[in-house]
Parts: structure tokens; sequence; C-alpha cells
């Protein structure tokens, strides 16, 4: 990162390990940077993700008898075309939300949620981009379109709501292959493919942000989700990443370090400021009761008291007759 850099004295409203740093101060480009306090749990934690993975990595091209254990045993190389897509999809899940806590923390983009991307990139390996894009599109518009129905017409609980989208995405993905059968479309046909779930949660996940923050920031967050997700599939189509995470397993704990290492040390959200404005909160102004006393003339009234007994008669009441 270059240019110079000035580091300001932490302010009041900042944690302990908190400080913001100016780049380039005379553009006036800065960024607030809270670091990490590295407490002993956080430094073991590092270097068991970031260390023991190359450790293992070294010991597997040595030439000694534990190197060979860890060959066959600590490896997912060799296994059925099946299970290796199967197998690559399962390792591909860490890498990808190392890339989307980069683009959040990072970058501070906003997304729609930390696992709509992964996700939505493992969909689009199995649909297409173009017919994934597409079909997100429509399912989404949908869902715009019919959650005030089922929220505030229907007056439907959050369950029964969720379980009424996911019956209208299949709805939609049956309508769909209907139609690639009627017209011999094949293309089309491969949008049964698509996980339901994930189209539901992301067009569910779409409505509420542009229920609470508006239609651009809701534009905004799916676009870079898409985005997110276009970058992590074209990263998963690389052939040779595949038969690396397949030949080195242990990799995950080294991803699993990075999302850590974006985390504690470069929380910087360089990018935020392109993020859309999130709309004011109106203060709901809470009505005074300015309620004047009457004055009313006071009413004669009684109070009880009750009979204070006399003492001389309790004594006499205690002498035996």
């Amino acid at each position: 990162m270059g240019g110079s850099v000035r580091r300001i004295p932490e302010g009041k409203g900042l944690p302990v390990a908190s400080e913001t740093i100016q780049i380039w101060p005379r553009m006036g480009f800065h960024v607030t940077y809270r670091r990490k306090r590295m407490t002993p749990v956080r430094r073991w934690v590092l270097l068991i993700t970031l260390v023991v993975p190359l450790v293992i990595i070294l010991l597997k091209h040595t030439s000694t008898p534990v190197a060979e254990v860890l060959r066959h045993v600590v490896s997912l190389g060799g296994s059925q075309e099946e299970v290796s897509h199967r197998v690559a999809n399962v390792l591909l899940v860490p890498l990808g939300a190392a890339i989307v806590v980069f683009f959040r923390v990072t970058l501070g983009i906003r997304v729609l949620g930390p696992f709509r991307s992964v996700l939505l990139a493992i969909a689009f390996r199995t649909t297409g981009i173009p017919l994934g894009i597409f079909f997100l599109s429509l399912v989404i518009s949908a869902i715009v379109l019919l959650r005030p129905l089922f929220k505030k017409k229907l007056r439907l609980p959050y369950f029964s709501r969720l379980s009424v989208t996911l019956s209208t995405v299949a709805a939609i993905i049956t309508v769909t292959l209907v139609v690639a059968r009627h017209f011999s479309i094949e293309p089309l046909g491969r949008a049964a493919f698509f996980p339901i779930v994930v189209l539901c949660l992301t067009g569910d996940g779409f409505a509420a942000t542009l229920r609470r923050e508006g239609l651009r920031s809701a534009l905004w967050r799916g676009a870079m989700t898409a985005l997110v997700a276009l970058l992590i599939s074209a990263i998963a189509g690389v052939r040779s990443i595949e038969h690396i995470l397949a030949l080195y397993p242990e990799l995950l704990l080294l991803e699993i370090g990075m999302i850590i290492v974006f985390s504690y040390f470069l929380g910087f959200r360089l990018f935020a400021f392109l993020n859309p404005p999130l709309p004011k909160k109106k203060k709901k102004k809470r009505a005074k009761s300015r309620t004047k006393a009457k004055s009313s003339p006071s009413e004669p009234y009684a109070v009880l008291v009750p009979p204070q007994a006399d003492p001389q008669a309790q004594q006499q009441e205690k002498l035996p007759s």
C-alpha cells in the first residue's frame, strides 16, 4: 500500500487497540483501522492455522516414512470423477468464504450476507453463468413482487412466509422445465440444477434490504454479491486449483487463517465510500402529554379512625372476677 501514512491517536469512542490511518493525507483519503489486540489464544490460533498446513505440505515432499503416510492419508487425490467434483465444491467453500471476507472487511464492499456469494458460485458452476444470472434475476423479481402479498395482505408469520417462498421458487423452476421441454430448449432445462434454497435465501435477502435500505442499496448489494460469486466461480473453474486442494486438503486450515488475518490486520475497508449511504432512521417523536391540572373544589371527606382501646378497661378485663 503506497503513499504516505500518518497515524492519528485513537479517539475516545474507539476500542483500546484502534487507530485511524490517513493514506495520502493531502488527497484527503483516510481509513479507520481497528487493530485487534493479540491475546495468547489468538496467537495460538494463528500459529496453528498458518504454520501447521505449511509444515504438513513440507513433510509430504520429503523422503521420510512420515511423508509416505501423509501422502496416502491426508490426501483426496485419485478419487472418482463424481466424488472429485463434490469434494472440489466442499474444498472451495472456505476459499470462497475468504474471498467474501476480503471484499467485506478489507475492501469494505457490502454484499447480501457472508455465505450467499459462495452458494451462488457453486450454483453457477452447475447451471452456467449466463443462465444462472438470468434465472437468479427472474426469481428475485418474483420474490420482491410477492413478498408484500405474503407479509402485509396474508399476514403470514416468518416461517410460513419462507415456506411459501420456497414453494413459489419450486413452482417457477417447474414452469421453466415445462417450457424447456415443450419448446425443446435444452440449456433452459439446466435450471433444475439451481438449488432452490440458494434462490430463496438470496431473493429474501434482497427483498429485506430493499425494505430496510431502499432500492439503490439493494441493487448495489445484489450486484456485488453476484460479482463476488462470479469471481469465486472463475477461480473454482481453474483445474489446477481443484487438483491442488484435493492433494493438499490441509490448505483448509490455511484458508481459515487467511480469514482471521483479514479480520485482525487488514480491516481497512478501503472502498467503503462506494457503498450507497444508509437511510437515516427517523426518530419517533414521543408525544408529550401536556395535561393541565384542572382546579376542582375540594369535597369534604370522612376518615375512619379505628377506636383506641382504653388501657384501664384492658386491665380490668385481665383481673379475675
